[in-house]
């Protein structure tokens, strides 16, 4: 769905968007495996341990060094204990990923070494250390140079491979849309509220007409049922004879909530099949034909998440180091935090933005608006908290969320989001498939180890 768009006087919102969130989410995650090495592999596996085979993989070896670092890295992201049951799921985790890395290649796969030389800075940048320093944190934890980059090589070629069960092109149809929409509008399983259409021609009576206007109002309705039984448009006569405000509409009241109508006109109508025309109803106001133009099914409303902050931004260089800015806002901090001194008045002196003027507010902004390590820092902030100096690629900032809301989409971004989504699964079902017809296909090899 379209995020929310800034004026160029919140330039760090406009800059702070996601070149390639996939890429990042990507290797990130190739980062957190290297850091989380085995505990003491020198100390408890020795050389000979360490490359011991484990697992084949068509021609792909898996060893145990390779294991036990992977298993470390679960571990610590799911905070729980490295155990012989754990290393058995990650063994097959490792399977799956070895022959999805073949069958990519047989399909025609190709990361070029400019590709992997992108994917490397891009994790050395999101762990805010040069390439130099990440290869040596690599070469640290026992991971050869040319093994990362490989691996970094065999994770894009999976990618590459998933991308291509998406379809760009493809956009689902308005019928699976609201089939999507309707499917959730009760995910409690209560019956959605049922809604009606209907259109009217209305005729009417005051409260004080002589039996003869009465008489003439009934002669009116009476010519109007007979051109309807001739084949007459309902929306033309009720545009020529209806008195009602959405006369002018062809007498289409919208869609509502069946309670929303009068009792009258959905007891009237209660009976009636789409596209057929009540008896005359009348009412204290007057005479009502009453056409039903649909039954729709209640849709889920989708909204979107907001947040509201603002931030002080000191950006670093030569005449302000890192260091230094983050220990200028730890002090404004504990100021604050004080009581001592005001966010906004601060924002205006001293943030380096064009949100600076407006005392460092940010604005109502989607999710996703920000780069991550600044947005991630924000979502964990409670609102009026105020957060610890923040490091991102423009500077050091000390963000405060304002306040967080829920916003109904527009009808188009709610199609479109539903669309994506639903692009989204069929590419996942089909990747799903393809991962499990390669890892029929390989010839698996598991070799039996002691703990």
């Amino acid at each position: 769905m379209s995020l929310k768009c800034h004026d160029e006087s919140r330039g760090l919102v406009a800059r702070m968007r996601l070149g390639s969130a996939s890429l990042w989410m990507l290797c990130c995650l190739s980062t957190a495996a290297l850091a989380a090495a085995p505990a003491k592999p020198g100390a408890e596996v020795g050389p000979a341990l360490s490359d011991r085979i484990v697992a084949v993989v068509n021609d792909a070896p898996i060893t145990w060094f390779e294991l036990l670092q992977r298993t470390a890295a679960v571990a610590r992201e799911n905070r729980v204990a490295e155990s012989p049951a754990l290393r058995k799921q990650v063994l097959e985790q490792l399977i799956d990923q070895r022959a999805q890395v073949q069958a990519a290649r047989q399909e025609g796969i190709v990361v070029s070494e400019e590709e992997i030389d992108n994917a490397e800075r891009v994790v050395a940048g999101n762990n805010k250390m040069s390439v130099a320093s990440l290869r040596a944190a690599v070469a640290k934890d026992g991971l050869s140079v040319l093994s990362f980059r490989q691996q970094l090589s065999d994770q894009l070629a999976v990618q590459r491979m998933r991308e291509r069960f998406v379809s760009a092109d493809s956009r689902s149809s308005q019928a699976d849309i609201d089939a999507f929409l309707e499917a959730q509008a009760a995910p409690d399983g209560a019956a959605p509220p049922p809604q009606l259409q209907l259109a009217q021609i209305f005729f009417p009576i005051r409260e004080d007409a002589t039996a003869a206007e009465k008489d003439a109002v009934m002669a009116s309705v009476d010519r109007v049922r007979e051109a309807l039984n001739k084949g007459e448009s309902f929306a033309a006569l009720a545009v020529t004879f209806s008195k009602a405000p959405e006369g002018v509409n062809g007498g289409d009241m919208g869609v509502r909530n069946v309670a929303d109508y009068p009792a009258l006109f959905a007891d009237a109508t209660a009976a009636l099949a789409v596209g057929a025309v009540s008896a005359p109803v009348t009412s204290g106001a007057g005479v009502h034909l009453l056409k039903v133009l649909g039954r729709p099914l209640a849709k889920a409303q989708m909204t979107a998440s907001q947040t509201r902050a603002r931030h002080i931004l000191l950006q670093t260089g030569p005449q302000l180091s890192e260091q230094q800015a983050v220990q200028t806002l730890r002090d404004v901090r504990a100021e604050l935090l004080a009581g001592k001194r005001d966010f906004a008045a601060l924002a205006k002196a001293y943030s380096q933005d064009g949100s600076a003027a407006g005392g460092g507010d940010l604005g109502w902004v989607d999710a996703g608006a920000f780069v991550p390590e600044f947005e991630g820092p924000m979502n964990r902030l409670a609102v009026s908290e105020v957060s610890e100096p923040v490091v991102s690629r423009f500077g050091v900032h000390l963000i405060e969320v304002l306040d967080r809301r829920r916003v109904p989409l527009s009808e188009e971004a709610q199609n479109e989001a539903v669309s994506n989504l639903l692009r989204q699964k069929a590419a996942d079902e089909a990747f799903a498939k393809w991962t499990a017809e390669a890892r029929a296909r390989a010839y698996v090899d598991i070799r039996e180890w002691r703990e």
